[in-house]
């Protein structure tokens, strides 16, 4: 083998891995880009449901506490007494 094969092989040896190397961290760097904004996404539903759930609370109390002033508007009795 003459010298400028050896070096004609290591290139070619050199840069497959090169190649290889970057691919394997482009690909990785996506995926775990990917993995982070699917679980972004996950978080802010969860947060949304929970959100929900209070205001759905809060407006039911709303709604009695209303309804309850409406009576004691319409009859002037405070119920209970």
């Amino acid at each position: 083998m003459e010298l400028i094969d050896v070096i004609d092989t290591a290139v070619k040896v050199g840069l497959g891995a090169a190649i290889s190397g970057l691919a394997t961290y482009w690909i990785t760097r996506l995926n775990h880009d990917s993995d982070r904004r699917k679980e972004a996404a996950k978080r802010v539903h969860e947060t949304l449901v929970q959100i929900t759930e209070r205001i759905e609370r809060y407006l039911e109390s709303l709604s009695r506490c209303i309804a309850r002033l409406d009576g004691i508007a319409r009859t002037g009795a405070v119920p209970g007494s």
